[in-house]
């Protein structure tokens, strides 16, 4: 459907693939429409195993499409360069195992691939442990669900006709099974090293796969022919006859397959990082000519995600045989079983970041979703259940982040120094009339959900009265590897601090020594550091209006300290204001805390607010949750 470069990035230190789609497909209007909607679909994918869209456009009637780069060959040239009689057994169902999981991932998300072949699946070169990432591209011309047009053979490349479903080629309605017929033939491919039906009239293989049984492994692989059974159910004529899901069929491959196969799980993500400003680049590839863009993109002016493509190049078309074999020679299978997925929260998940939002006015910053993956190994002991996650891409501060099963929910409590990197663009404008805090916090609260999700919050708190939240879900898209993963059961166990009583709305009075004051309704929320008597404690007055404080307790007492120039309320001038206010943790402490008392100065330098130091007395009385 059009030919894939090699993008180099004019500011980041990375590369992406950039596919320009043919003249033809670009010009066709109901297409354009189709193409905008379904890549928009696809750039919401994120699991281990797809390559990640990052944009979508047209220059000079082309239409194009941005994805993470991964450093490595597709499957094809695998087959054509280093196994042309069919990939070893072990490699060819864990790439199939991998590809399962990925579709049926994108199925659950209402999208349909319907291009599933070699050529569209990478296999990265190895990291620095050995290991290769396995990753499906192409989803960001993939179809909806709910697009019961199908794709029809004037549009379909004869790389696609080879691979693809009865329904498919007969433009019936279709579902994720469609993808199961593909990834059958796919594996057929994998494991001989020829096509399904290996004809050179695109005419003659679309009447055999509408007409014609499949072959059996058993007349090319006897060694293979156990698996005969599970291929001849993908491969149904009728999509009803065939397994639920991907995943069902790879496993079903893995089950025939025999004492002579490993066992074989989901090829590990952890290798291979989604794109993201928080992930390192993947280097481009040694020895590579770059050309500079001309004709579609004359001058270096196609922008892809902000990004102007200065060079470019033809990395899965330009390399030679000899080249390829080589680089292949480097991929490996490993032979042992990874370690299993046991504990309450273990797996790779993916994570959804809602938009960021001003906690003291539930204003939207900056409606776009974020997205990240988190390696996840948790553990019960009889102190309680605990999880490390590992971030390998996503908005959070710390790469490393540990939860707590705390009465339901998991919570995990972290603090960075304040840095750029910290100061995310609506946090920055929270704090646009102060200065920020040296240190930041990080919260993010989960709750298991039945279906074996979980949602709950993500907030960034500096101690300068500036906060941002945002909504995070996490799906379990894989296993994990755990053995790469600090155990969690080796932690000591989580100490609880007596602040965290300090929650629910509570009546706070401020009374100056003259007698006046008045009150306000306040929402407070603690949440401590697991391993150190030090909390944040999150004030926001009800209803919202802009207002709100932040107070850290370390030593038995709160304190807040803000400098800053807000507008003053009668010209709404920026005025210079200094306030510290303190309070000390009552004793006994009950959970939840009924009152609280404390003191407090401010002082306005200048402007039509202009006061002197002023002391003060603060009381909080709890009302409720």
């Amino acid at each position: 459907m059009g030919e894939v470069y090699l993008a180099e990035h004019p500011r980041l230190p990375r590369h992406d693939a950039l596919k320009v789609l043919r003249a033809d497909i670009s010009m066709d209007a109901n297409y354009q429409v189709r193409f905008a909607r379904e890549a928009d679909l696809a750039a919401s994918l994120w699991h281990p195993h797809i390559v990640s869209v990052l944009d979508r456009g047209e220059a000079d009637g082309r239409l194009w499409i941005a994805m993470y780069y991964v450093d490595g060959l597709n499957a094809g040239e695998l087959l054509a360069h280093r196994y042309p009689g069919g990939m070893p057994t072990d490699l060819a169902l864990r790439v199939i195992g991998a590809v399962g999981e990925a579709l049926d991932y994108a199925h659950s998300k209402g999208l349909l691939h319907r291009d599933v072949k070699p050529a569209n699946i990478m296999v990265s070169h190895p990291d620095s442990r050995g290991e290769s990432q396995v990753m499906l591209a192409d989803f960001g011309i993939a179809r909806s669900l709910d697009d019961v047009s199908g794709l029809t053979t004037t549009n379909m490349t004869v790389g696609t006709v080879a691979y693809a479903a009865p329904e498919q080629l007969l433009g019936h309605d279709a579902d994720g099974r469609a993808d199961q017929y593909a990834l059958a033939a796919t594996a057929y491919h994998l494991l001989t090293g020829a096509q399904l039906f290996p004809f050179a009239n695109p005419a003659v293989v679309i009447s055999s796969h509408l007409t014609s049984a499949p072959p059996r492994l058993a007349d090319t692989r006897p060694d293979l022919a156990s698996l005969d059974w599970p291929l001849a159910v993908a491969l149904a004529k009728n999509p009803a006859d065939r397994f639920a899901s991907c995943r069902d069929f790879a496993q079903a491959l893995i089950q025939h397959a025999g004492p002579q196969v490993s066992p074989v799980a989901p090829t590990q993500s952890a290798s291979i990082p989604p794109p993201s400003p928080f992930a390192p680049a993947p280097s481009a590839r040694r020895g590579r000519r770059m050309a500079r863009v001309g004709g579609l993109a004359a001058a270096a002016t196609l922008a892809v995600a902000g990004v102007t493509v200065l060079a470019i190049e033809q990395p899965w078309e330009s390399s030679s045989p000899a080249s390829s074999e080589r680089v292949s020679a480097d991929l490996s299978v490993s032979e042992s079983a990874p370690a299993p997925n046991t504990g309450p929260l273990t797996g790779t998940y993916a994570a959804d970041f809602g938009p960021e939002t001003h906690i003291t006015t539930g204003e939207v910053f900056d409606p776009k979703r974020r997205q990240g993956t988190l390696e996840i190994r948790s553990a019960c002991t009889p102190s309680g259940c605990t999880a490390i996650a590992e971030a390998v891409a996503g908005p959070t501060l710390n790469s490393s982040l540990v939860f707590d099963d705390v009465g339901g929910q998991w919570i995990a409590v972290g603090t960075v120094p304040t840095s750029s990197a910290a100061i995310t663009p609506a946090l920055r404008d929270d704090c646009r009339d102060r200065e920020f805090a040296p240190e930041t916090w990080e919260v993010i609260t989960l709750t298991p959900h039945d279906d074996g999700t979980l949602a709950g919050d993500y907030r960034v708190i500096n101690g300068s009265n500036c906060s941002t939240s945002s909504t995070v879900a996490l799906t379990r898209v894989a296993d994990t590897d755990v053995a790469a993963i600090d155990d969690p059961a080796a932690l000591p166990a989580r100490q609880p601090v007596a602040a965290e009583g300090f929650r629910g709305r509570y009546t706070m009075t401020q009374t100056l020594l003259n007698g006046a004051g008045g009150s306000v309704e306040v929402d407070f929320r603690t949440y401590c550091l697991r391993a150190q008597a030090r909390c944040v404690t999150l004030g926001v007055l009800q209803p919202l209006d802009g207002r709100g404080g932040v107070y850290t307790f370390a030593d038995g007492r709160w304190t807040s300290r803000f400098e800053g120039n807000p507008p003053c309320i009668v010209d709404d001038v920026p005025a210079p204001l200094k306030r510290s206010e303190e309070f000390d943790l009552p004793r006994p402490a009950p959970n939840p805390i009924p009152i609280i008392e404390g003191r407090g100065q401010e002082e306005v330098l200048a402007g039509n607010c202009v006061k002197p130091l002023t002391p003060y007395k603060l009381k909080m009385e709890r009302t409720g949750d």
